[in-house]
């Protein structure tokens, strides 16, 4: 049976998942992702590397930046252009990554402008924010949501203020807005840190559900 177990996968000092202790190798890897892109001085080799993946980290940062401004006037931003290779080799559809601009403010800030009962802000930040399109081309686990036809969920490399691992609900052939033209997307329903996010797992994820773990195709969605 097909198993994830959270307390086999080694962290490093800050709660994020490591390759077995933070190595040289593995930091160089995450840095070439698009991680703590401030700190790298060969920006071109960087950018080349996220625009073959069809992530534009300048035009998501405007966009960003735009939403938590109130300039901005569309529907949705793009996280990125086409869907990351190895969720392509499970079986989604490869489309545009959106997210709504509403979701985008409610996962970076903590509190704002959204007063609505069913409006749950997240803190994620900015920086975390804009790491997630690079983040998805390696998930540590993709599963199929039990609870929502045409969903899945991946769980990435990253935390919350309160080092839950944070997920991305992904729902397949959705409607989305780019450069303010409706077309078909995969939408990213949200960004949060799921807490206790192994018992979730251990109580709704059955074997069959279980897509990707750490890079490895278990499965096709299909299948």
């Amino acid at each position: 049976m097909v198993q994830w177990e959270e307390e086999k996968h080694p962290r490093d000092d800050d709660g994020k998942f490591t390759s077995g202790g933070g190595t040289p190798a593995e930091k160089e890897r995450l840095r070439i992702m698009g991680i703590d892109a401030e700190e790298n001085t060969n920006l071109t080799a960087e950018e080349q590397k996220l625009k073959s993946m069809g992530i534009n980290i300048d035009k998501l940062e405007s966009q960003v930046d735009k939403v938590l401004n109130g300039t901005y006037k569309d529907s949705h931003i793009t996280l990125c252009d086409k869907t990351p290779q190895v969720l392509q080799d499970i079986g989604i559809p490869d489309k545009p990554f959106v997210i709504t601009s509403k979701h985008t403010y409610l996962t970076i800030n903590s509190e704002g402008k959204f007063k609505g009962v069913n409006d749950h802000y997240h803190g994620l930040g900015k920086k975390t924010f804009l790491q997630i399109p690079a983040l998805l081309q390696k998930p540590i686990l993709v599963f199929k949501n039990h609870y929502a036809n045409n969903e899945i969920i991946a769980v990435v490399n990253a935390i919350d203020n309160n080092k839950n691992l944070v997920i991305v609900p992904i729902k397949m052939d959705a409607i989305g807005s780019q450069n303010h033209i409706m077309i078909d997307v995969n939408l990213v329903k949200s960004i949060y840190g799921k807490n206790n996010l192994q018992n979730y797992i251990d109580k709704n994820v059955k074997d069959e559900d279980v897509l990707l773990i750490q890079n490895k195709k278990i499965r096709s969605l299909n299948s």
